[in-house]
């Protein structure tokens, strides 16, 4: 993927185009303070792009593309997560991660068709008419689409699920969670003002939305990896060291031996967590995120923003305030 050209103009000077360049700051500034994570990124990325070129063409596909069109719409989305998380949107991000989880389950539920392209046409005429609509939903019930990896790979499958249920505590459904990991509250004498983040860079909560996309990307690969079996084996994906073999670069190429899907480094949230939550408050509900990572090492702690490029992601920063007087009577008031 070639980058484009730069010389765009400036965003203006109203406030959605003030969100928009934050946005863009916090991405950037997220990969310069933050060069380890990213470099997971880009290996997770890397993987997916391999997998993509590997399913490029299927002569004896019975599926009617299916498998391979939502493959690569579950890699959009992580990238999509990647993206949003980077610019402080870490609740925002859940929800595209939980249909990223959603399109490799629906793949490996069409792939597994007993009688294709049976699946495939009815995913395909869906929209055809409201019959057609309510026996696509009976059948791609999220229940359905996951007995169906639960019953080639009841581990992989296990943990797609706690990731699955943990995008839906933490934003992909509006529970308390999600809201909660943005807030910071303020108590005065007479009033509490509670500032609710929308950019909400620099924090533990987007590291820990960062490293589930990571996760996420790392499960899509082994859900797909049960459709395609051979064709991982062929091209060296499915053993000791997969993810190392996949270039921060993008450009990827066929390991000289086999690799596998748990060498990616693993992101140990509590390194992150105390010089975070100095400059951060309150911290959020949960550091400790599942992971598909079977091994790898920690990655360090990354310098402050000072120590490095001069970026700190904190003074791009987007928060609604909320105020309750003490006689309000908010319960939380107090």
């Amino acid at each position: 993927m070639q980058q484009e050209s730069q010389g765009l103009p400036q965003w203006g000077d109203d406030p959605l185009s003030a969100f928009m360049s934050s946005a863009d700051f916090n991405i950037r500034a997220c990969a310069l303070n933050y060069p380890d994570v990213y470099e997971v990124q880009q290996r997770a990325h890397g993987l997916l792009a391999r997998i993509g070129e590997i399913l490029e063409v299927d002569p004896r596909d019975a599926h009617l593309g299916v498998p391979r069109f939502l493959f690569i719409r579950s890699h959009a989305a992580v990238l999509a997560a990647m993206r949003l998380a980077m610019s402080g949107q870490g609740v925002e991000a859940q929800p595209v991660l939980r249909t990223a989880i959603e399109d490799a389950w629906y793949a490996l539920h069409v792939a597994r068709d007993p009688g294709p392209p049976a699946r495939a046409r009815m995913w395909w005429d869906r929209d055809i008419s409201l019959q057609a609509t309510q026996t696509c939903q009976a059948e791609f019930t999220a229940g359905n689409v996951r007995r169906t990896h639960e019953g080639l790979d009841a581990a992989s499958a296990a943990a797609m699920h706690r990731l699955y249920q943990d995008t839906i505590t933490l934003g992909g459904h509006p529970n308390e969670r999600g809201v909660a990991s943005s807030l910071r509250i303020d108590r005065g004498l007479d009033a509490v003002r509670i500032g609710v983040g929308i950019l909400h860079a620099g924090t533990v909560a987007q590291v820990a939305a960062l490293k589930r996309a990571v996760d996420v990307a790392i499960g899509i690969a082994k859900t797909v990896g049960l459709i395609y079996r051979e064709r991982f084996r062929i091209a060296g994906i499915g053993s000791a060291r997969c993810a190392r073999n996949a270039s921060p670069t993008g450009k990827t190429s066929a390991p000289r031996t086999r690799s596998g899907l748990s060498g990616m480094a693993h992101v140990k949230l509590s390194r992150y967590a105390a010089p975070l939550a100095r400059r951060t408050r309150p911290a959020p509900p949960d550091s400790t995120v599942p992971s598909l990572l079977a091994s790898g090492s920690d990655l360090p702690l990354p310098p402050r923003a000072s120590e490095t490029h001069g970026l700190a992601p904190l003074r791009r920063r987007l928060v609604h305030e909320l105020v309750w007087t003490r006689a309000g009577g908010h319960p939380r008031a107090g």
